[in-house]
């Protein structure tokens, strides 16, 4: 996830397919290969299968999450394919139900490069800082 942090999309997508290709394929995985495909390429429509691959593992995993920790990693990681996709309402309001469950998501969102385009939006600072 460095990669991703230092803009190094490039790279990071590389990293994040030889994560999946070694068999570890997790949300998580998914999740930072569709943030950082967008960001290498934000122009590209091959982003689509990585964002919808990306979409699945979260919805599965905020369905059969037990945890307040586990769901509010799904929803945060739903908001964020929703601001990479432009949809800034539905991400803010991703982003604060996925807080309301675990503050833990606040130092993700503060770094996290899905959230690039909306970082300096007030309410996304509101929510951080709530």
């Amino acid at each position: 996830m460095f990669l991703s942090y230092s803009g190094d999309y490039k790279n990071a997508v590389r990293a994040f397919k030889l994560v999946q290709k070694a068999g570890y394929d997790s949300d998580v995985v998914a999740y930072n290969l569709a943030v950082a495909s967008v960001r290498q390429q934000p122009h590209n429509s091959v982003h689509s299968s990585s964002m919808s691959k990306a979409r699945k593992k979260l919805e599965e995993l905020l369905a059969t999450a037990p945890e307040d920790l586990e769901q509010s990693a799904a929803l945060y990681g739903l908001a964020g394919l929703a601001a990479l996709r432009g949809e800034d309402t539905a991400a803010l309001e991703g982003l604060r139900k996925a807080v309301q469950k675990s503050r833990n998501v606040v130092e993700w969102a503060m770094h996290d490069a899905a959230w690039h385009d909306i970082r300096d939006n007030l309410d996304f600072q509101s929510i951080l800082d709530d």
